[in-house]
């Protein structure tokens, strides 16, 4: 069970929990994406990141523009993205390219 508590911590729990401190200060807002065993995210400087729970992996796979909130929701091709500017939402999509 992966949760989030009120300072935006990633918590993992098997047989006891553990705080993934690789993902501290990673969330612009408290929501993120769980995909086959990865987590996706956008911090405060607009970065989308992942990080594997298998192999304790954290890595930036893109810088968004500045009027990026957060990351609503990824499908494992696409990332929905949630955009604000000046109290209009918008919702992007950005399709991840494979790997070569």
């Amino acid at each position: 069970m992966i949760y989030l508590d009120n300072k935006y911590q990633f918590w993992y729990e098997s047989e006891t929990p553990n705080i993934i401190a690789k993902l501290n200060n990673q969330l612009e807002q408290p929501v993120a994406a769980f995909y086959q065993g990865k987590l996706y995210g956008v911090n405060k400087e607009q970065e989308l990141w992942s990080y594997s729970l298998v192999t304790d992996k954290a890595e930036i796979l893109v810088k968004l523009p500045q009027n990026t909130r957060y990351l609503s929701d990824y499908n494992g091709t696409d990332f929905l993205i949630t955009q604000m500017e000046r109290l209009k939402k918008d919702l992007i999509s950005i399709k991840k390219s494979p790997r070569q």
